[in-house]
């Protein structure tokens, strides 16, 4: 038996490969379809892709395999041809003249004059295919950059002190309710912070910088509306599931390509939303636009900053 596809039971990185590859393929081609539609449903394509690729090894053991006879395998017993006759085995040369069949019986060898070739075991090999060690000291060190990446952030919110303005609150509290935020948002001010981002996977927190005591009434409803747009749709945790997929296929390009798109239809669901709820779009360009310029995002951290991603002249219109 030869296999004619490769058995999904096996967890070649070959294979992985080339199944990311068509999944990713796909999930291209869908985006760029929906290119015009809504930012959210590009940005839900791509979280079920990203959580495909992490699930890939476990699809690939619980799919069936096919496995089409094509060639004898070199591991098959050879074909045992039928016995021929006294008769058939003579061959008449001269006339007269036959030749006697060969014996069909071996003389056995005399004992103590017989010799057997033994061949020495080979001993299993146990070096780490380079292609494999290569992809592993990738894997790491990008898991190394999320760590890196969760400590500054809870480093940031450790420091931070919950917010206290009255103003902030109560506005805070009027969008969770129209969003339909139904569970507990902490709102802290960060001495450090510069921008406002939104952290936590599992209890959301909105991190404010310093410079949030001088806002705008509108710029509070702003801002607040884009972080808290992020708490309901669960961006963190999507984020999380994308960063650990990178993780994995850090060596396939389009991995990398899939994150970058996935960054930008995030930020444009949200800007969406804050438009859908009566921001103007001439003013949340110059709130973001703003906020970009006092922003200081050079390290990374686990969370979501705000004013990273500019709406076009074509989004706001």
């Amino acid at each position: 038996m030869m296999d004619l596809l490769p058995a999904p039971d096996s967890l070649s990185m070959p294979g992985l490969i080339i199944r990311a590859t068509i999944l990713l393929s796909a999930a291209l081609a869908l985006a760029w379809l929906a290119r015009k539609g809504s930012a959210g449903v590009r940005h839900l394509l791509w979280t079920l892709t990203f959580a495909l690729l992490l699930a890939l090894p476990a699809l690939s053991l619980l799919g069936p395999s096919w496995n089409v006879p094509i060639l004898p395998s070199s591991g098959s017993p050879a074909p045992q041809r039928p016995p021929m006759s006294m008769e058939a085995l003579a061959v008449d040369v001269a006339g007269d003249t036959r030749v006697p069949p060969a014996s069909s019986h071996t003389p056995a060898p005399k004992a103590g004059h017989a010799a057997v070739a033994v061949s020495d075991p080979v001993s299993p090999s146990r070096s780490i295919p380079l292609a494999l060690l290569l992809w592993g000291i990738g894997c790491a060190a990008a898991l190394a950059s999320l760590g890196v990446g969760a400590a500054r952030c809870s480093r940031l919110l450790r420091a931070a002190s919950p917010l206290r303005d009255p103003v902030g609150l109560g506005q805070a509290e009027e969008v969770r309710r129209r969003l339909g935020i139904r569970g507990d948002v902490r709102l802290l001010v960060s001495p450090t912070a510069t921008t406002p981002m939104t952290g936590g996977t599992w209890r959301p927190v909105v991190l404010l910088p310093r410079s949030s005591a001088g806002w705008s009434r509108e710029r509070w409803s702003v801002v607040l509306t884009h972080e808290l747009t992020h708490v309901r749709r669960r961006d963190v945790l999507r984020q999380l599931v994308a960063r650990i997929a990178v993780a994995v296929y850090w060596i396939h390009p389009l991995t990398w390509v899939a994150a970058r798109q996935a960054a930008v239809a995030r930020e444009e669901a949200c800007d969406e939303n804050v438009l859908a709820l009566g921001t103007r779009p001439s003013d949340y360009a110059t709130h973001l636009l703003a906020l970009a310029a006092a922003a200081n995002t050079d390290h990374p951290v686990l969370s979501l900053p705000m004013g990273q991603h500019l709406p076009s002249r074509a989004d706001l219109l």
